[in-house]
């Protein structure tokens, strides 16, 4: 099935709503977008605005999508997509992608809420500063830290080497950038 929502049918911002319901003991979150149709009124001017069939009717007027897991992850990576297709590197995108990077954290490795606030002596810092120093020595060998070089994992890590996992200097920065967040988070937590 394909839909195909044009620009002119988008709603102005703010508009975007949450939504949820349960169905057999299965909870669903729903994004709902209203649909705001353009018609040609008897006189043949344009007016835009939200299509109803019938009063209290919202669905027959919106994209609503449904799930029983977290959308933000398909969500964040379609901005993602559409920033990388507008050349956007914008600090909002760059935010993204470091959101991204945490959810990731969370849902492909399991670092979860649970197992962060397992970590209470600066070891989600320590990791953002080791993936924070490689970037620094790969950018620059002679910069301030001994970051990886001869394979050493930079100071900081305290976890085992299979999952230190640098890429390039960029990667390197939205891994220590997630990290970091996860310290945050972890710290509000404890307030």
């Amino acid at each position: 099935m394909r839909v195909n929502v044009y620009a002119e049918e988008l709603p102005e911002t703010g508009s975007v709503e949450i939504i949820g319901k349960e169905i057999e003991g299965q909870v669903f979150t729903g994004l709902r977008i209203p649909l705001y149709l353009p018609v040609t009124m008897p006189n043949g001017s344009q007016a835009r605005g939200k299509f109803m069939h019938h009063p209290g009717d919202d669905d027959s007027s919106a994209i609503t999508i449904w799930g029983k897991q977290d959308l933000r992850m398909l969500l964040i990576e379609s901005i993602l997509k559409l920033d990388r297709h507008y050349q956007n590197h914008s600090a909002s995108s760059i935010c993204f992608e470091i959101q991204n990077e945490r959810l990731r954290q969370i849902h492909d490795e399991g670092f979860d809420t649970f197992h962060d606030d397992h970590h209470d002596a600066g070891e989600l810092s320590g990791a953002a500063a080791a993936y924070a120093m490689h970037a620094a020595d790969a950018l620059h060998p002679q910069s301030q830290g001994d970051a990886f070089r001869n394979g050493e994992i930079p100071d900081g890590w305290c976890w085992d080497e299979k999952w230190f996992k640098p890429t390039t200097p960029r990667q390197s920065l939205i891994k220590a950038a997630a990290l970091i967040v996860a310290e945050i988070e972890k710290l509000d937590r404890q307030a």
